[in-house]
């Protein structure tokens, strides 16, 4: 009896493919892509850092917004997908690397399917991944729902300043009891499956500050394992644009440091930076001294949501005092907390989330510390000793981190 529902089951995967595969337009049908100034202040900015903006625009005579990409410099916009109706689904972007699930339809009543495409902003290389190899039939097209139309999909998808992404997807309709899978790509090479399991938790995903480090969770259990193509290499200290992008949620001085949809980080060489978020006016967040070569002003920031934490120092007179400052751009209210007489401390990884928390570790001759603070809690120290300083990674609802090579995990509060 098994063996009949396996076989049947495999003749629906193969029909319902083959549907899909009939359904998306070739090259020879394809209507030519209308070409886009990365010049003018076209559509609604996405994501964006130094480097690259990714942007939503609906060229006439278009009947919807498509999604586009420019990279620093260049001069035509870069569309991301193929004719057929794709619709951004999951987005991240480091560096020059995009990586983008696009979601198809064939229909009001077909399949919905899924794929993740890696693009090189900078060259214009791409490749296009299936999410899993269990329901995979060619290696461009993966079918993750039925005909009920009940959308699942990818769930969460994140990315190495190397090129490398990860995501997590969720088993089709149709297979009620198959595995969530936690996918694994990278530039010339194929996707592989890192994880796959019933209880897999898809709000889990995060790497770690070094982007050596992926983390997540299953049945409540923490798992790590080094993320393929990282090689364990830091981000470096992006160079910054000349220009700013067009079409930014708000206006702020200077040049774009970072942006999300909503909220947006600037910084004025050697001024401030300015933080704003949509429907709010800029304001300063911190001083730009450090740009320099100075020992003062912000020396980590990071932006998640309408929130933005930064790590300042102001030095004088032989003595610093250091400064972590969690912003909720929609209200102006801050968190603060200050560590005098900080000569010795020095700052090594900051995080925030979009849920108002940041954590941030610290090193001095005392010794090594992790500290969290939230829009609605107190400093809390979490953990101190032998951490490893690269390992610090938000996801989900969890913060991680390394400690003599065992992993921990905290909650966020």
């Amino acid at each position: 009896m098994r063996r009949i529902q396996a076989i049947t089951t495999r003749l629906r995967l193969v029909l319902v493919v083959g549907l899909v595969a009939a359904a998306v337009p070739t090259t020879a049908e394809a209507t030519p892509v209308p070409t886009v100034s990365c010049r003018s202040p076209l559509g609604r900015t996405l994501h964006a850092n130094n480097l690259v903006r990714v942007f939503t625009y609906r060229p006439p005579p278009e009947e919807y917004a498509r999604t586009w990409s420019c990279y620093r410099g260049q001069r035509t916009a870069r569309f991301l997908g193929d004719r057929g109706g794709p619709f951004l689904w999951r987005l991240a972007i480091n560096r020059q690397w995009v990586a983008v699930a696009l979601k198809y339809s064939t229909g009001q009543r077909g399949p919905v399917f899924y794929s993740v495409e890696l693009l090189n902003a900078r060259t214009g290389r791409s490749q296009l991944y299936g999410g899993s190899p269990e329901f995979l039939k060619d290696d461009k097209l993966n079918l993750l729902n039925s005909f009920s139309g009940l959308e699942r999909g990818i769930i969460d998808l994140v990315l190495t300043n190397r090129g490398s992404a990860a995501w997590m997807i969720t088993p089709p309709d149709d297979f009620p009891g198959a595995p969530a899978t936690l996918m694994v790509a990278g530039p010339g090479r194929k996707n592989a499956v890192f994880d796959q399991a019933t209880d897999l938790d898809l709000d889990s995903l995060a790497l770690s500050s070094n982007e050596a480090t992926l983390y997540w969770l299953r049945a409540g259990q923490l798992h790590a394992a080094p993320m393929a193509g990282s090689e364990g290499q830091p981000s470096r200290t992006l160079p910054f644009a000349r220009t700013s992008w067009a079409g930014l949620p708000c206006e702020a001085p200077g040049q774009v440091v970072s942006a999300s949809p909503n909220s947006l980080v600037t910084r004025r060489l050697g001024v401030a930076y300015y933080a704003c978020t949509r429907g709010h006016s800029a304001r300063a967040i911190g001083s730009g001294r450090g740009d320099f070569g100075d020992n003062s002003g912000v020396q980590h920031l990071a932006l998640a949501g309408h929130y933005v934490a930064t790590v300042s120092r102001l030095c004088g007179k032989g003595d610093c005092y250091g400064t972590v400052e969690l912003r909720d751009l929609r209200t102006s209210d801050i968190r603060r907390v200050t560590l005098e007489h900080a000569t010795g401390i020095k700052f090594e990884a900051l995080v925030t989330s979009p849920s108002g928390v940041a954590a941030w570790i610290t090193t001095s001759p005392t010794g090594t510390e992790l500290h969290r603070l939230g829009m609605t809690s107190p400093d809390v120290l979490l953990d101190g000793g032998p951490i490893d300083l690269k390992s610090l990674a938000l996801g989900g609802n969890s913060i991680y981190w390394r400690k003599t090579g065992e992993v921990r995990v905290a909650a966020l509060k």
